[in-house]
């Protein structure tokens, strides 16, 4: 009998095991437990989502706040701040850098796992972030990429300027753009950053393109149009963006700078908006519009 109630024991152990690892499995290799892990998250289209360099978390800025989230389960990990306008993670994926508005600070900001300020960076000259439209940190942590916000001093037409931070002494260098506006920069490498512009100087047409600037010259090279990003930069210095598809839909592609070719990465549903994507390109967060304007993120393998 202690024999027989030992083996069933081992049974239920093994059986215990083989369920946690097939849980285990289809958390690292299957959309529909990313996105379910993330349904309860309140979200809108004006909230922006970083995913953090390892891809196991998000970051959140909604409403001032910034919230890390886990995507396995969607639990929140952390929440902080009150008047946070947009984030970016730094290289070592255990901090946020995050500015601050729309009301100017003269600061930005890193915040660690706990949610606590561990570093300061007072910027010279100040700027505005606005209501946030873009934030970057290189690969070494010791520069960031931002949009800086300017009105006109006659009728308070906003610019939006690229904007590169020392993060070290917090001198700031303002790329100045008047008959155009940028957002959403991404670092190419320490020397290049590429952004989304609109407005005269890309032409009459509303539809951004991908500009990428040398940050010692202000050198603005033309990668032609995009509906989305740039998202992020793959080791292979590929700017990944996302370009028209067919019937309203969106394509996933990486550009490479150096040859001007394109590698497709995925084609999306008419419903589905790339928001984030990780540098091995092997995940990305979409936002999924439904029925009656509601909307919902998953995070979804990248085949």
């Amino acid at each position: 009998m202690r024999v027989l109630r030992a083996a069933l024991v081992l049974i239920v152990v093994m059986i215990a095991a083989v369920w946690a690892y097939a849980q285990l499995t289809s958390d690292d290799t299957t959309s529909q437990t990313f996105g379910d892990g993330l349904r309860t998250f309140p979200t809108s289209a004006s909230t922006k989502v970083r995913l953090s360099p390892d891809a196991t978390r998000l970051a959140f800025v909604q409403d001032g706040a910034l919230s890390i989230v886990r995507i396995r389960d969607g639990a929140i990990l952390t929440r902080a701040g009150k008047n946070v306008v947009d984030a970016a993670w730094m290289p070592d994926g255990s901090r946020v850098l995050i500015d601050e508005g729309p009301i100017p600070t003269g600061q930005v900001a890193v915040i660690n796992s706990s949610g606590r300020v561990a570093g300061v960076a007072n910027l010279k000259p100040s700027i505005a972030f606005g209501n946030g439209a873009g934030l970057a940190v290189n690969d070494d942590g010791t520069r960031a990429a931002a949009i800086a916000v300017s009105r006109d001093a006659i009728g308070g037409q906003a610019h939006n300027d690229l904007a590169i931070i020392d993060l070290q002494s917090g001198a700031v260098r303002i790329y100045s753009t008047p008959d155009q506006d940028e957002d959403t920069p991404v670092f190419v490498d320490d020397e290049t950053v590429a952004v989304s512009s609109t407005g005269a100087s890309v032409g009459a047409s509303p539809t951004p393109r991908l500009h990428v600037v040398t940050i010692a010259t202000g050198k603005v090279d033309d990668r032609g149009a995009i509906e989305g990003g740039p998202f992020v930069t793959t080791p292979a210095a590929e700017v990944v963006v996302s370009r028209a598809g067919v019937d309203d839909s969106l394509r996933l592609v990486a550009l490479d700078l150096t040859t001007g070719t394109e590698r497709v990465l995925a084609d999306l549903a008419p419903n589905r908006q790339p928001l984030a994507v990780d540098s091995r390109t092997t995940r990305m967060v979409v936002r999924v519009s439904e029925d009656g304007g509601d909307g919902r993120i998953t995070v979804d393998p990248i085949t």
